[in-house]
């Protein structure tokens, strides 16, 4: 039986989990699960499935065992929330605590059973549960989705999941189940999370950094070239998928007869120019530090007759030195570029959508452009048999051990299965989805052994070059020798004055809030809840203030979006909290928190703005 100590406990903790056990008290669970004694002393436990009983742990020395297992985590890591999948009698979870006491951590067993007989033996009594964030429990399918979507709502970090072997072997079906759910939402949030802590800061940054360059370069997308140069010709999108070595002969004869345009994207641009292909244009659009090694050779050999059409949020280190031409087009997650840079003619600027992948981006700029058809090349989406890209591509790995016990099964484009990664069927999700919006445009896909993608019927490179590349010399750079965009000077001008003023303001903010929380801090251990009141009020008028700052709304929060998410999440779980000290120092610890990352940010933004400021009036004073 479970002592009246831990019931207690888990009601006061995890209510949830005692109501999904307590039917299980007094009732018989021994033709289900056993615990037995090990070889040292040790309770050990057994788990009947399909007429058969396995051990959940060592027959021997269970916590020996353990101990060698979690010495093999190696992923382990104070920037990670770890999920256990499988509990049994808790022996690796101890270890973990023992080794890693600050790091979050959540419970998930599927077997209520089993949790029953871990509460009965154990009870958390080796566990410090101070960071344990959660405890599930359920087998059914409908109960791991939603087990799995509760998890992942309240999720902060990287998740890294740990599965108990013992419970591959002995729940083989369930966990093939959750693992693929596991693998949709978990991975997704992964990305999400990755992709707000790294990327939100560098894309504010490269979108201040990209300001000067983007004034002076030409919009792809506003200078006329649809009509032109572009309109119902055919256009090559190359990737850098493995399948792209065995079309380099016909990309190249493409080139030569100038069938169709060719625009690389990402990486397929060293594979191209390994084999001495120059594309009609090279697009790019990640803002990451390492997006400058792609084009290393380009900017190291000074090579100028490959145009680069960048997204106003790509690394500005890719654009500062780039040697060819260049042209931009509008990201619509970047707020910052549109609020200082309006067209002269005074329409809105066209934008395109922030997906996961350059190959997406590129797709949906050239249905702007009016091309037809859009074929793709190298546009795998999946594993080849020894490469997860294409040659010449020096400064990525070879498919990882860890990458392909992750991989899942998709269909490729001949119906066949194909090993890829959750990240690229994401991707290729994505992409189906953009592909669906579009009206009136062929999307062909060339990619041989590539995943099947919705929407892109599948036709061999040869088979297009015979059939629709059917005229020659189609290709002009005229559309390269546009005049540069005419941006309305007074609005820069008033945007860089307007901005000024904003991050005075906001430095006001700053320490007003500094005032009210100390005045909180003095309210709470005097127990004046009338003066507390007061407080709160004062509080939510300066947070008014913070959410109509341009700077602030522009800047800063977009630099911690995802912190900011959990500041609201918290706002309005203490909204209707009676105890008003606990809602003040809730209020006090978080947003104390979140204010000094916000001052970090501003340490490192503001001397950045005002840089681009001279910049931008020293360009727009000269045309």
């Amino acid at each position: 039986m479970i002592s009246i100590e831990t019931i207690t406990r888990l009601k006061k903790r995890f209510p949830n989990i005692w109501e999904a056990i307590k039917e299980i008290e007094g009732q018989p669970t021994h033709d289900i699960v056993r615990v037995e004694s090990a070889k040292n002393g040790l309770p050990t436990v057994k788990v009947s499935s399909d007429g058969s009983w396995g051990y959940l742990h060592s027959k021997y020395d269970p916590k020996a065992e353990a101990e060698r297992f979690i010495d093999y985590q190696t992923e382990i890591g104070a920037d990670k929330h770890v999920f256990f999948y499988g509990l049994g009698l808790g022996y690796h979870v101890e270890e973990f605590v023992e080794k890693f006491p600050k790091v979050p951590f959540t419970i998930y067993e599927p077997k209520a059973e089993i949790l029953y007989q871990y509460l009965s033996t154990k009870g958390f009594e080796n566990i410090d549960t101070k960071y344990l964030e959660n405890v599930y429990v359920g087998i059914e399918s409908n109960e791991t989705i939603s087990n799995l979507r509760h998890f992942i709502r309240k999720a902060e970090k990287e998740v890294e999941i740990i599965i108990l072997p013992s419970y591959e072997r002995v729940f083989s079906e369930q966990i093939k189940f959750f693992t693929s759910q596991f693998l949709d939402a978990v991975y997704l949030q992964k990305m999400t999370v990755q992709a707000s802590m790294d990327f939100s800061k560098l894309a504010t940054v490269n979108s201040i950094m990209n300001l000067s360059k983007t004034s002076s370069t030409t919009n792809i997308l506003h200078a006329g070239n649809k009509e032109r140069f572009f309109d119902g010709k055919p256009a090559i999108l190359v990737a850098a998928g493995p399948s792209l070595d065995d079309e380099i002969e016909n990309i190249r004869q493409i080139k030569e007869h100038g069938q169709a345009y060719i625009f690389s994207v990402g990486s397929a641009i060293n594979s191209l120019l390994k084999h001495g292909i120059y594309p009609d244009a090279a697009f790019s659009y990640d803002g990451s530090r390492e997006n400058q090694q792609v084009f290393a050779s380009i900017i190291q050999e000074k090579i100028e007759s490959v145009p680069l059409v960048y997204g106003t949020t790509v690394g500005f280190e890719t654009i500062q030195d780039y040697p060819g031409e260049m042209q931009h087009f509008f990201v619509a997650r970047d707020a910052i570029t549109p609020y200082y840079l309006a067209r002269k003619d005074g329409k809105e600027q066209e934008m395109v959508l922030g997906y996961k992948t350059i190959s997406t981006v590129t797709l949906e700029v050239l249905y702007k452009l009016g091309f037809n058809p859009i074929v793709m090349v190298g546009q795998n989406f999946a594993y080849g048999k020894e490469r997860g890209y294409a040659s010449g591509i020096d400064y990525i790995t070879e498919v990882s051990d860890r990458q392909m016990k992750s991989a899942i099964k998709t269909k490729d484009v001949e119906g066949n299965e194909v090993l890829t990664s959750p990240g690229w069927n994401t991707m290729k999700n994505e992409m189906e989805e953009a592909i669906q919006a579009f009206e009136n445009v062929e999307i062909i896909n060339s990619t041989k052994r590539g995943a099947h993608i919705e929407g892109a019927r599948f036709f061999p490179l040869q088979q297009v070059m015979m059939e629709r590349f059917t005229e020659t010399q189609i290709v002009t750079y005229k559309w390269l020798e546009n005049e540069s965009e005419k941006y309305d000077n007074e609005i820069i001008h008033k945007a860089t004055n307007e901005m000024t003023k904003s991050m005075e303001d906001l430095q006001k903010i700053v320490n007003s809030f500094h005032d009210i929380l100390d005045e909180m801090r003095n309210s709470i251990k005097r127990m004046n809840k009338k003066q507390l009141e007061k407080c709160f009020t004062k509080f939510d008028k300066s947070f008014d203030r913070l959410q109509s700052n341009i700077f602030y709304r522009l800047f800063i929060q977009p630099m911690s979006g995802l912190k900011f998410e959990f500041l609201m999440r918290m706002f309005g779980e203490v909204r209707f909290e009676t105890n008003t000290n606990l809602k003040a120092n809730r209020v006090i610890n978080e947003f104390q928190s979140y204010l000094e990352g916000c001052k970090e940010d501003m340490k490192v933004v503001i001397p950045l703005v005002q840089a681009a400021h001279d910049q931008l009036k020293t360009t727009a004073n000269s045309q």
